[in-house]
Formats: structure tokens, sequence, C-alpha cells
């Protein structure tokens, strides 16, 4: 493992962030969140359910990790710090990558 530091310097990041960020989903995922509805229910708003605030964080939750996990990768490694099976997403400066399409 000596030889992906990097590698392991960007799971260092990734998994905190992940699980931070995807707090967000779930009613109970802060105590924060309790907070807000009770705030939003004071001020003559409706309380929010489980249901209600899954609906609202899920898709928040899920795209900021995902995001998160894609940049820190981006920034952190290299392509030779990745197994062989993994691939890396960077596009080349020129445009799109070639998808294996030929012009008729």
């Amino acid at each position: 493992m000596a030889s992906r530091k990097r590698l392991i310097h960007a799971l260092s990041i990734i998994f905190p962030t992940v699980i931070l960020l995807s707090a967000v989903g779930s009613f109970l995922g802060a105590g924060a969140h309790l907070m807000t509805s009770h705030i939003v229910a004071a001020a003559g708003g409706q309380e929010f359910s489980f249901a209600g605030w899954l609906l609202l964080g899920l898709p928040l939750a899920a795209l900021s990790s995902h995001l998160s996990t894609e940049l820190i990768v981006w920034l952190f490694t290299r392509k030779e710090d990745m197994p062989s099976g993994a691939r890396r997403h960077r596009r080349p400066r020129g445009g799109l990558p070639d998808a294996g399409h030929r012009p008729l």
C-alpha cells in the first residue's frame, strides 16, 4: 500500500466527506434537521415528516456525495493509482472522447 499513497490520501478524505454530505438525506442524520423542522413549524409552516424530509434530502445527499467523490478522486489521484479494472473519467481537452463510432 505504500505505493498508493495518493489513493489512500484520497480515500481518507472521501469517507468523512460522504458521511457528512449524506447525512442530509436522513431526518435523524443531524440534530439540526429536527431543530429546523420545529423552527419551520413555529414560524407557521408545516413540520417535516420522515418521508417528506427523505423526499427532499435524498436527491441532494446522493448528488453531493457523488460529485464530491468524483472531485476528490480527480484532484488527488492519477491513472496509475487506480486498480487495473477501475477507470478515471478524465476527458481530453480537445472535446468528447471517441466512443468508437466511425463516421459514415
